[in-house]
């Protein structure tokens, strides 16, 4: 709603609004008149301002003296100076806006109303205040929504380029996140396994399982750095694989751990591999045999224990056949 200086002047004498001052002055600016209130509004240390000019106590004027003669004598349309500031005790401060009015009943007079907006002008600001807090937080969110965007990608990325198996276990509600890569190395599909931790255990052998629970109880409690432990897990087909599962514990300030993260790879090839090497070290290649490397491991076995309890008797055979050579050489070794 627009406001008009003689209006306000009007309910302020009618007394239906409060906090309005004003002075009727003449084409010179010259204060003719004036309410006690309008003191309130006034930075210098005057007594009375009857007589003098207005502007000599209200810097705003200063400049627009001529226009103000000239508004007087037209007695054309009022001027508006918004919001004028005047220290206080407070912080804040306060504001007022004048309304300089023709004064149509006399003629060439000019009537001043001050209008308190301090709280006009307060509610403004704790506006434009919340406002720059909502876009700040706006924008914050945005940058937090971008940044979560940005990291489901990679996320998604990782688990269909890699060919590992990932999982997320949230330690506080006991739920655990499985990648469809995880279950399909395993032979299963995405719904056949859900996110209970012991459906995972249950699909360890029981030889491992022991184990497996020790070394994540290790690092869940900081005994351990991280998690590595290989197991044998069940396929769906029937067979047993061996897998190397990684991973580490998130944990709050006063260390306890509150989420685990990590992978499970596949290393049944490497396992067969490992065995083949070992048979091969102590075993003869031809005949299939224990071989002399197998003997020694055994025969260290025996001292071992021998030293261990010094009563218990050990025979050792030892076998020579004589001419065998001769049998591989002529005959043939799948004869001998």
């Amino acid at each position: 709603m627009k406001h008009n200086g003689i209006d306000l002047w009007i309910q302020a004498q009618l007394g239906q609004i409060q906090n309005v001052a004003y002075a009727l002055i003449d084409e010179n600016l010259i204060v003719l008149t004036k309410s006690e209130n309008i003191y309130n509004w006034i930075e210098e240390d005057v007594s009375d301002i009857t007589g003098i000019s207005l502007a000599d106590v209200f810097p705003e004027l200063i400049g627009i003296e001529t226009f103000l003669q000239k508004l007087a004598i037209n007695q054309s349309e009022e001027y508006v100076i918004p919001k004028i500031y005047r220290p206080n005790d407070t912080i804040l401060g306060k504001f007022f806006t004048m309304y300089i009015s023709p004064f149509f009943q006399h003629g060439k007079l000019l009537l001043v109303t001050l209008v308190d907006v301090t709280l006009q002008s307060e509610l403004e600001q704790s506006l434009r205040q919340e406002r720059n807090e909502l876009r700040l937080n706006i924008l914050k969110q945005k940058r937090i929504e971008k940044a979560l965007y940005l990291s489901q990608q990679r996320y998604t990325l990782i688990e269909h380029g890699v060919n590992d198996g990932l999982w997320d276990w949230d330690l506080q509600t006991d739920k655990i996140y499985f990648s469809v890569r995880w279950k399909s190395m395993l032979g299963y599909n995405d719904d056949d396994i859900g996110d209970n931790p012991n459906e995972w255990f249950q699909l360890i052998h029981k030889e491992n399982l022991e184990e497996f629970k020790s070394q994540i109880d290790n690092h869940v409690t900081g005994k351990s750095e991280y998690l590595k432990v290989e197991y044998r897990i069940f396929h769906k087909d029937g067979h047993y694989c061996w897998m190397l599962c990684r991973g580490m514990a998130v944990r709050d300030k006063t260390g306890k751990s509150y989420r685990m993260a990590g992978s499970q790879t596949d290393v049944t090839q490497n396992k067969e591999f490992e065995q083949q090497l070992y048979h091969s070290a102590f075993h003869d290649s031809l005949t299939g045999l224990p071989n002399r490397a197998f003997f020694m491991k055994i025969l260290e076995s025996v001292f071992e224990k021998r030293y261990l309890n010094p009563n218990k008797l050990n025979v050792i055979f030892f076998l020579d056949l004589d001419h065998f050579k001769v049998v591989n050489d002529s005959l043939g070794h799948l004869v001998g």
